[in-house]
């Protein structure tokens, strides 16, 4: 620490050597830092175009089973047909196949595109594509070699650079990092909150086919040995879990799904018009949208 005082109180500028230091490690800093930003802002855009998708074939089933629009099929389904019935809907395309019994439905977000395939004649009742889109263009140490080609290009020959230059260079990456942090935060939030209603969404179609089997929704959250065999029967790969307590167990008519991304934890109780609420098993002041 002395030697850092002297340091600082001498008038002689700093010498190439400590300048080259301070920029690599600064560089090193944003070579890891902005790429990890432009990774969650990519994962967080996948997942909303499969949330979007996730949530339109509950849509497209009640558009099938309502008398005075598909009667039974899917036939003269469209973006707009499929908007009222949730006037809330996300999606860019609707595909019918000829016999109106299979349908794809499809959501671009920012460059990716999530498309689900459904109906009687898809294969395994449907298939999710995801993360589809264009790649990044940067390499992962780009911005590290963009900072050293712009040091080397500074670099006086023979000379150190004063202390208040070396403090400007310092503002002025303290003030980027002050825009890059918070930024990152939230977009790792935002991308918590759409991993876990991609997960909720998802659960939601067996949820309701457990009804349909056992008409009530009591029994839910069983084991696939006991009887009726629960929601994970439906589908082995779900990540949502059913709500437990005096909100969130499950009653003759109403359920509560609970998922968790990260740090973040929401629920939704249903049947449809969906609940949404930022606590766990429909504990709190309840939303209309996800989130």
């Amino acid at each position: 620490m002395s030697w850092l005082r002297r340091r600082l109180q001498s008038q002689a500028g700093f010498t190439l050597i400590e300048t080259i230091i301070v920029m690599e490690i600064l560089a090193i800093i944003m070579s890891v830092a902005v790429p990890e930003l432009i990774g969650f802002r990519d994962r967080a855009n996948k997942r909303a175009a499969a949330a979007d998708v996730r949530n339109a074939v509950l849509d497209a089933e009640n558009y099938a089973l309502d008398p005075t629009k598909g009667n039974g099929n899917y036939k003269n389904m469209t973006v707009a047909a499929l908007a009222t019935v949730n006037p809330g809907l996300k999606l860019d395309n609707v595909v019918v196949s000829t016999d109106y019994t299979t349908y794809c439905l499809q959501k671009t977000v920012a460059g990716y595109t999530s498309l689900v395939v459904r109906g009687s004649r898809a294969t395994n009742g449907g298939s999710l594509v995801r993360g589809t889109g264009r790649p990044r263009s940067r390499s992962k140490h780009s911005s590290a070699m963009e900072l050293s080609r712009l040091r080397l290009q500074t670099v006086r020959q023979g000379d150190g650079f004063t202390l208040i230059e070396v403090l400007i260079v310092l503002v002025v990456v303290g003030i980027l990092l002050a825009i890059a942090v918070p930024a990152y935060s939230g977009l790792t939030d935002r991308a918590d909150k759409r991993a876990a209603e991609h997960d909720l969404r998802t659960a939601l179609p067996a949820a309701e086919a457990f009804f349909v089997d056992n008409d009530t929704y009591v029994g839910l959250g069983n084991g696939v040995k006991k009887n009726p065999p629960g929601i994970a029967s439906y589908d082995s790969a779900l990540e949502a879990t059913v709500g437990t307590g005096a909100k969130g167990k499950p009653t003759a008519t109403t359920y509560c799904l609970n998922a968790t991304a990260g740090s973040t934890t929401i629920s939704v109780a249903g049947p449809a018009p969906l609940a949404w609420y930022t606590k766990k098993n429909c504990a709190g002041t309840a939303a209309a949208d996800a989130p």
